[in-house]
């Protein structure tokens, strides 16, 4: 297929075809299929199951009773979190029997796409077969993965709807296929439904990407994002008519502000503005606990709206419900002396991020739940072996008596190293002579599509949130690994022009 782009005066010839994976990518797709339905086996028999512990007990949810007999105005009323995976859970929830089963299989079914779109991505950005094969078989069946896979939360939707998204954006920029399209923008969707952090900017951002890439079909990409985008705005517009603030997540933004103050101001300090008046004692109660009766001594309960999930200040399972109206009251409360304790201690914000800055870099396993799950334990030999190769005590016994996270060394190189080569190989795919072909324009913008997630990502986790970097991190893991194949296909081919080289001017090469 050949199309023009107009640029000014010129016209820039922009040539869209297939790419070329390989006689052997069939292959490829046939061996990680049975490493994929091996290693799940294996897993099932060591006793990994579904975790839907969370369901009546988080915080990001909606109590499992208003899933079941009060789903679409519990969704309506939704003002913290995006709907989607509240959607996902009630609609399981009311229909299934059994819901472990259908978590199960629709899990098991997003592993393998992620399998899939993880191997083929690489492959088409030009990593060797074999070593796409490799890198998304050892991800794809990792413990950790498996873990996350069988956890009942929205982190595992997101890293396979980034991972998708970014197969179908190349799709679409090298074929112009409405169909590509419209999978680039739905899995957007999904990502932006189901994790508030990825909202209607981020959403607009990557939407433009394509459709600027292939602006001579810009009409095309249109029609596809319209629906996706008129569900996420939706959303957006929703909020705004109903609680006078658009963006959700207001009171997960002032509770994080809070607790990161929290974790680094001096006792001493907090003492003193206490006596002062100027703060009150709800900053000394420990975050992310069960509290509803401790917060009733600083604010009171606002008048009843007629609303369940607005007017419970408890699940039914006992869990608080930070979806209540209280709760909003008691995010304030938090937010405003937590302001006080910032102005009066400076600093405070910056050395919480530096903290944040080692969590993001530890093993994904290394936070809760995985201490205590049923899954997590059994594989906890695997698990330990892992961090330990991270920490690089692999060949070193670790200190029982110390009381601090080991450094884990193997990321504190790694990620750099990625981001570092995705962004010299973006640069220079840019500025390469030659045609600007819908190979290439597809290569430069899907490795753009990596960084910029992963920048992002890290970016807002570390910087607001007091706790779980390694969790939020793990969203954009496939991304990673993306990175690392094109990191060690790029070395490996200059490693063998290298050796070419020395063999055509006699010299003797210890390379083989």
């Amino acid at each position: 297929m050949h199309s023009e782009i107009r640029e000014g005066p010129s016209i820039q010839r922009i040539r869209f075809s297939p790419p070329r994976t390989g006689g052997d990518g069939k292959l490829c797709s046939i061996l990680l299929a049975l490493v994929f339905a091996v290693s799940r086996v294996i897993y099932f028999a060591l006793g990994v199951r579904p975790d839907t512990i969370p369901i009546g007990t988080y915080l990001q949810y909606i109590d499992p009773a208003l899933l079941r007999e009060h789903l679409w105005q519990s969704l309506f009323y939704l003002r913290e979190q995006p709907p989607g995976f509240n959607l996902y859970l009630g609609l399981v929830l009311k229909t299934a029997t059994h819901p472990e089963a259908v978590f199960f299989i629709v899990h098991l079914l997003m592993g393998l796409a992620l399998a899939f779109s993880l191997m083929v991505v690489m492959m088409r950005l030009g990593v060797a077969n074999w070593l796409a094969f490799l890198l998304a078989a050892l991800f794809t069946s990792s413990p950790i993965t498996v873990l996350y896979e069988n956890w009942v939360f929205y982190e595992y939707p997101v890293m396979v709807s980034l991972t998708v998204a970014a197969w179908a954006m190349g799709r679409y920029i090298r074929a112009v296929k409405f169909r590509d399209a419209l999978f680039f923008f739905v899995s957007l969707t999904v990502v932006a439904s189901v994790r508030g952090v990825y909202h209607l900017s981020w959403f607009l951002l990557l939407a433009s990407l394509p459709i600027w890439v292939t602006r001579n079909h810009w009409k095309r990409g249109l029609w596809a994002a319209a629906v996706p985008t008129l569900l996420i705005v939706a959303f957006y517009a929703k909020n705004y008519v109903v609680f006078g603030d658009m963006i959700p997540g207001q009171v997960y933004k002032k509770m994080n502000y809070a607790f990161m103050v929290q974790q680094q101001a001096p006792p001493e300090a907090l003492e003193r503005l206490k006596r002062e008046g100027r703060i009150s004692r709800i900053l000394e109660i420990p975050e992310f606990e069960t509290k509803t009766c401790l917060y009733a001594e600083f604010v009171g309960q606002p008048a009843p709206t007629g609303i369940l999930l607005l007017d419970m200040p408890q699940k039914t399972t006992g869990a608080d419900n930070w979806n209540s109206a209280w709760t909003s009251k008691v995010a304030d409360f938090y937010y405003r002396d937590a302001q006080v304790v910032a102005r009066e201690c400076p600093g405070l914000l910056w050395k919480q991020v530096r903290a944040n800055l080692r969590t993001y870099l530890l093993p994904a396993t290394d936070v809760y739940p995985f201490d205590q799950t049923q899954s997590a334990n059994s594989l906890r030999p695997f698990l330990s072996w892992y961090e330990r190769i991270t920490a690089g005590e692999l060949f070193v016994d670790p200190d029982p008596d110390s009381d601090t996270e080991p450094i884990a060394w193997l990321n504190v190189f790694l990620f750099p190293a990625c981001l570092a080569g995705g962004l010299v190989l973006a640069i220079r795919g840019f500025w390469r002579s030659g045609d600007w072909t819908g190979e290439r324009h597809a290569r430069c913008a899907t490795i753009l599509f990596l960084l910029f997630n992963i920048v992002y990502d890290s970016a807002v986790t570390i910087l607001f949130s007091p706790g779980d970097h390694n969790r939020y991190r793990e969203e954009v893991a496939p991304l990673y690994v993306i990175l690392l194949g094109l990191l060690v296909n790029a070395s490996w081919v200059r490693l063998r022009a290298w050796r070419g080289t020395l063999e055509a001017s006699g010299r003797p090469s210890s390379v083989s």
